[in-house]
């Protein structure tokens, strides 16, 4: 698969989560969303990641592109591991 479709895939399935999201809760609801949304793609990704790669660190340094380092700082942040 191109990375210009993948690209689209995730893009799609981001948007629509958005659209769910915002249909489903009224704007004085909406607090710090850019925040929010971060947070909880960043948690599903890195726990998801962990999951395929059986909690092989460097795998997923990796596959996210970022050091072993910062990798462990966000898994020990968000709970994972």
């Amino acid at each position: 698969m191109s990375r210009t479709r993948q690209h689209s895939k995730i893009q799609k399935a981001i948007n629509d989560a958005v659209d769910r999201y915002l249909s489903q809760v009224d704007d004085y609801e909406l607090g710090d969303l850019y925040g929010l949304m971060l947070g909880e793609v960043e948690r599903a990704l890195l726990t998801k990641l962990y999951h395929h790669t059986t909690g092989n660190l460097s795998r997923m340094s990796r596959i996210l592109g970022m050091s072993r380092i910062t990798l462990k700082k966000k898994l020990t942040a968000r709970g994972i591991e």
